[in-house]
């Protein structure tokens, strides 16, 4: 029996380029900009938790600045003040609890260059009018100090732009210009008080002529020089500069004398990080990270790398080289300019990002090993935990989310999951006389059919949702939900007024066709509601008490009681909704019996990133970012043992180190995993069964044995008996008793033997699916290419089971972003939704087996 995956790319991706980055005190969060986006990443678990959006769709943010709060440890994303600045000349405060804007401010300056926090808990702020302005954001008036975000003075003006801005402990301001000054200033005087001048003139290779002979000659121009940034080593008094014309400058703050000069870059140098006193790094528009050390008495420089779990000693390469400050070496870690450097001090990683839309994170202190040196590659468009593909029940449409707009496609999925090799109907064979849902109308090619354009001023779509049947559409943006009806047989969007418009939304999901699951703050508190689309109705759902911010609701349906749920099916356990926290907790939740319960979590370094149910919902599997899974019983509510093991852990040859699982997929015993990188499958080929204890006298075998020697003693005893009737009744007594026992499992939950039994009562609903074997070119066929500008490629991949390998990659080397399952005819088709991105460093990379 074949089965297939089917590759749709129609998804594009919009291009970023990031601006500015910056590492939380913590370690555990990176904040990088983009546009008028900032996106929150979680190091430690590796997922993109939330892109927050300005209303204003010419901001662009340059710096970004975290700030804990004092009486807080500062561990978690909520114990932080975030700010941003930009060229569009405001300044913002980010709520971190709600994870939307809080208050904003104007510069009084123009565009906004460079933005640091100074000695005194104030903002420095660079403008294009060439000021430095302080902005205060506590107010110290009262006994407790309480937040604000307002104008405090101006320290300094100059007739050229401020391009740079660097505080000192101190209260000394040094400030790089546009006219080739560094000018040194203090918070308490309006002026500055010295003046670093960097020399304008740049040796450049001059061109030969086609008939010159001789040979180059180093010619001297003049220019301003741009000081795009500035760092201060306390350790030493040494201020470090980079500029417009490569140059990396040590300046010897006493004597305002350049102490070390390095032209290692070919281009503007535009961002400066120091890890230590003793370690820094430089990055530019050549694409180029470079690592200066200062040799001293020792060059081993220790670190608690986590990473590692043991003390790291930098390269030694530079050890028997001069004292004093040098150039180690450098590293191309993404293609493209690299606009911003961020620093991680506690875990040792160096962080670059510029104009293809990725970021690389290095190990600092395996800067050299070209094999240890990556920590992560994450690229934003691709690794986004809320969905950008949401598609119907039948998986005939599919809504892709975009910054402002979203497209309806029709997936012709049956004509795909159908049709043979050689089925490569053209497009302009369709007429216009057949109906939509026509089988033989479309071919092996999607077809949009809308386009849905939001109002840019509301702010970038957070999330987009297509209802079971596809005619109900909610859009959530910044400012609100957006309901809107689709009229599938003449094409026709009409909009359904939204009476809730004050309502700060989280997250929301479709529980049935005309109801929508809404998680959103009132009160002081997150709430659960739930709205009606036909009558307009909210209701506040009140079993779910847990008041956490939810990022992501999935909704999973148990499809042996409904193959489509309605609303007068919504009870019964035929609806389980799945929540993901934003503190990495996650709940299931039964609306048969209005309960939740929360799920084990794998450690503090990791988050539950997907779950899947099984076909009646009586188990479930839980994936981590960190790539280890476990089975829980919803029932018994406990982790079931698999091979021995609570905790399973996923190959490092099957998943890319980059990549994050987005969705998973439970069949019977077949469990379909898909991550931004490759889909891959496994099989559950032992079942849950309690353990028998000896020294239980009430239980003396394993259930699934016990249950078929049951079976077979109990058919032998009905044939023999005299009084069939009687029999039957008590031994229907006795099933009675044993189904209303409170303790489903005694003993210790594992995993049994080669096949999967029941678990029991499971098995009359499952079917043993078939083997499947691992992709390669000769399984690809039926590869169909729209005509048109941009070619989208419709790729069909058959797989069938001959493996012997636990874990199977079906596909790899690809970036897919969506993953939905359709069973058909008893085969199981993969739709799945991919994306090209410009760099593609880890298409070349080859993993897996």
């Amino acid at each position: 029996m074949n089965n297939k995956l089917i590759l749709l790319n129609i998804v594009n991706l919009d291009d970023i380029c990031i601006h500015s980055s910056s590492f939380s005190n913590c370690g555990r969060y990176l904040a990088f900009s983009y546009a008028n986006n900032v996106s929150i990443y979680e190091v430690v678990s590796n997922i993109n938790l939330k892109t927050l959006s300005d209303v204003n769709v010419d901001a662009s943010f340059r710096s970004i600045i975290w700030i804990p709060y004092k009486n807080l440890d500062y561990y978690n994303l909520s114990d932080y003040r975030l700010f941003t600045v930009g060229l569009h000349g405001i300044i913002n405060e980010w709520d971190l609890n709600l994870l939307r804007p809080k208050r904003s401010c104007t510069s009084y300056g123009g565009a906004i260059f460079s933005g640091v926090l100074s000695n005194s808990s104030d903002i420095l702020i660079a403008c294009d009018d060439g000021c430095v302005r302080s902005f205060s954001i506590w107010n110290e008036e009262f006994s407790e100090k309480k937040e604000e975000l307002n104008f405090k003075k101006v320290h300094l003006r100059h007739n050229k732009r401020i391009l740079s801005v660097c505080s000192v402990d101190d209260g000394r301001v040094f400030c790089g210009t546009a006219d080739s000054m560094i000018l040194i200033c203090d918070t308490n005087n309006d002026e500055y008080s010295n003046v670093i001048k960097i020399t304008s003139n740049r040796s450049k290779k001059r061109v030969k002529s086609e008939n010159e002979k001789r040979e180059d000659e180093p010619v001297s121009e003049e220019n301003n020089v741009h000081v795009w940034c500035l760092l201060y080593i306390s350790s030493e008094n040494t201020l470090v500069s980079g500029d417009s014309n490569g140059n990396v400058m040590f300046w010897d703050v006493s004597t305002f004398t350049m102490s070390h000069l390095f032209t290692q870059h070919n281009n503007d140098v535009l961002s400066l990080g120091l890890l230590n006193n003793d370690t820094l790094f430089s990055a530019g528009l050549d694409s180029k990270v470079t690592l200066y050390t200062n040799n001293k008495s020792s060059n081993a420089m220790l670190l608690n790398d986590q990473l590692g779990a043991n003390m790291k000693e930098l390269d030694n390469s530079t050890k028997d080289s001069t004292t004093g400050w040098s150039v180690s070496g450098f590293k191309y870690p993404i293609k493209g300019d690299i606009r911003t450097l961020c620093i991680n001090h506690v875990y040792g990683i160096v962080g670059s990002a510029g104009s293809s839309g990725s970021i690389s994170l290095l190990r600092a202190f395996k800067f050299f090993d070209s094999k240890k040196s990556m920590y992560k590659l994450i690229y934003p468009s691709v690794s986004k935990f809320i969905p950008v593909v949401s598609m119907n029940s039948t998986k005939t449409l599919a809504l892709c989310r975009y910054k402002h707009h979203c497209d309806l496609w029709y997936i012709p999925v049956s004509n795909l999951a159908s049709s043979r090799d050689s089925d490569t109907t053209s497009v302009s064979d369709r007429s216009s006389d057949v109906e939509l849902f026509n089988d033989n109308f479309y071919s092996n090619v999607p077809y949009k059919l809308c386009q849905m354009k939001m109002n840019q001023n509301k702010g970038g779509i957070n999330s987009c949702l297509l209802s079971p049947q596809g005619d109900v559409v909610a859009i959530l943006n910044q400012v609100g939900i957006q309901i809107l009806l689709v009229n599938l047989k003449e094409l026709k969007v009409s909009q359904v007024k939204f009476e809730y418009q004050n309502l700060i939304v989280s997250s929301m999901a479709f529980i049935s066709n005309f109801e929508l699951m809404i998680n959103h703050f009132s009160e002081d508190k997150y709430v659960f509601s739930i709205y009606n689309v036909k009558d307009g109705s909210l209701s506040t759902v009140k079993y779910l008490d847990f008041n956490k911010h939810v990022i992501k609701i999935s909704v999973h349906y148990n499809h042996t009681l409904c193959d489509f749920p309605s609303t007068a099916q919504f009870k019964g356990g035929k609806v389980w909704c799945v929540y993901y926290c934003l503190d990495g907790n996650v709940y299931i939740s039964d609306h048969d019996n209005f309960l939740y319960f929360m799920l084990p979590r794998f450690d503090s370094n990791s988050r539950i990133c997907s779950v899947s149910f099984n076909d009646n919902c009586e188990f479930l599997i839980a994936f981590s970012t960190n790539f280890k899974y476990y089975v829980y019983d919803i029932s018994a509510r406990v982790i079931v043992k698999y091979q021995g093991l609570m905790i399973q852990t996923i190959p490092n040859r099957v998943c890319n180190n980059n990549s994050l699982i987005l969705n998973s997929f439970c069949i019977s015993n077949l469990v379909i995993v898909q991550t931004t990188h490759n889909i891959f499958y496994f099989k559950l080929n032992e079942e849950p069964f309690a353990m028998i204890d000896s020294q239980d006298p009430e239980v003396k075998t394993p259930v699934s044995i016990k249950h078929n020697d049951e079976r077979e003693q109990n058919k032998i005893d009905r044939n023999n008996s005299p009084n069939k009737k009687n029999f039957d009744g008590q031994r229907n007594s006795d099933n009675v008793r044993n189904k209303n026992k409170n303790d489903k499992y005694k003993g210790r939950i594992v995993i049994g033997p080669r096949r999967l039994y029941n678990i029991p009562s499971i098995e009359n609903t499952i079917y043993e699916p078939v083997r499947y074997v691992k992709t390669n070119k000769s399984y690809k066929q039926g590869v169909v290419k729209e005509k048109g500008k941009n070619e989208s490629k419709t790729e069909i991949v058959k797989f069938t089971d001959e493996s012997s390998s636990k874990y199977t990659n079906i596909v790899k080397n690809e970036f897919i972003v969506h993953t939905d399952i359709l069973l058909k005819d008893g085969k199981v088709n993969i739709i799945s939704f991919k994306a090209n991105i410009k760099d593609d460093f880890v298409r070349k990379k080859r993993y897996g087996n």
